[in-house]
């Protein structure tokens, strides 16, 4: 099962301290949930809101740009999502968050007959294999 961190805020925060250094840092639990790792979040810009999925598919422990991205990152929303893969290859298109629609979606979990969902989507595009982008196309 993967892992969620998740902030929001009615101005920007700073998770570094509960990702990166905390009691019991979130950023431990890539040991074992070490198929990808991926960040969404709002920057809230003069004029409107910008959408910004940084991810990888490899462990966030032994990556320096997942770090980077938590020390520098300040942002009314914050999902951090830590892949634990139960279906699709380990890649960059089935790491979490997913964005559409102006939405950023991730899970934690499996969701079995997701592949049923292709048949009543047929105009839909998928990037990936996972349960995740069918049920959140």
């Amino acid at each position: 099962m993967c892992r969620l961190f998740g902030a929001i805020s009615d101005s920007p925060v700073d998770i570094k301290n509960p990702v990166l250094e905390g009691v019991k840092p979130f950023i431990e639990l890539s040991y074992k949930h070490h198929d990808g790792w991926g960040i969404g979040s709002i920057d809230c810009l003069p004029g409107g809101r910008n959408i910004r999925i940084v991810k990888a598919p490899h462990p966030a422990y032994r990556d320096a740009l997942f770090s980077e991205t938590v020390e520098q990152l300040r942002s009314p929303l914050v999902i951090v999502h830590l892949r634990d893969a139960k279906y699709g290859d380990i890649s960059i298109q089935n790491t979490h968050p997913f964005y559409s629609k102006g939405w950023i979606f991730a899970h934690n979990g499996a969701m079995e007959r997701y592949k049923e969902i292709e048949a009543e989507l047929p105009g839909v595009k998928f990037k990936g294999e996972t349960d995740s982008e069918r049920y959140f196309p």
